[in-house]
């Protein structure tokens, strides 16, 4: 009766959270006793969030009470950190199903927010020129952002800059389409180079990525 009991509450608590089925009863039932503690929580999130391995928790004192703040998430291979623009208070939220719900939603929030940022950068590049003449400032860009939002919107670029030559193509202008091909071969360029330097381990798997 008792183990029943247990099992229909677990099922509940996962229903709750759908990340849940992804982690055993034991662990479960750990994590629900540790529900307004991140730091013990956060050894379980292989098992539920793929590309995060620790968050970002910080202590503040707010009258006689000290609350518990997230405030960003590291990548799984713990090299990145990224920020989230709001930061998620344990302390008010003290149900884990609660908490990592609202973790969840931040976590996409939060790269959401980055890329858009990151294509506005880039496309103010694209519109100066040539990369290889904003050498430095690529760079720079490149170490603002996650690497998953900077790949992702070299493509966006890349593939703005393509469809706006190929219309010029049509009415018999290649010279948009050259200069394309030639932003490539600058950029490929460029990042081959930060591999080879001293350069940060984050910097060059980004590079390479």
């Amino acid at each position: 009766s008792i183990q029943k009991a247990l099992g229909d509450y677990l099922e509940k608590q996962r229903q709750q959270f759908a990340r849940f089925y992804f982690v055993g009863d034991e662990d479960l039932l750990e994590l629900i006793g540790s529900s307004k503690d991140p730091a013990k929580v956060q050894k379980h999130f292989s098992k539920m969030f793929a590309g995060i391995s620790a968050l970002v928790i910080e202590e503040v004192e707010r009258g006689a009470e000290t609350q518990v703040i997230v405030t960003g998430m590291v990548s799984h291979a713990g090299l990145e950190t990224v920020p989230f623009n709001n930061p998620i208070n344990v302390t008010e939220n003290p149900k884990i199903n609660v908490w990592l719900t609202m973790l969840e939603v931040e976590m996409r929030n939060a790269l959401a927010n980055a890329a858009e940022q990151s294509l506005t950068g880039l496309r103010a590049m694209a519109e100066k020129g040539m990369f290889a003449d904003q050498k430095d400032d690529f760079l720079q860009w490149l170490s603002e952002f996650p690497s998953q939002c900077g790949l992702l919107m070299c493509q966006v670029q890349w593939t703005e800059a393509t469809e706006k030559a190929l219309v010029g193509c049509e009415s018999g202008d290649t010279s948009e389409l050259s200069k394309v091909g030639e932003n490539i071969e600058a950029t490929l360029s460029c990042l081959a180079g930060q591999v080879l330097v001293e350069k940060s381990l984050l910097q060059r798997k980004k590079a390479e990525a």
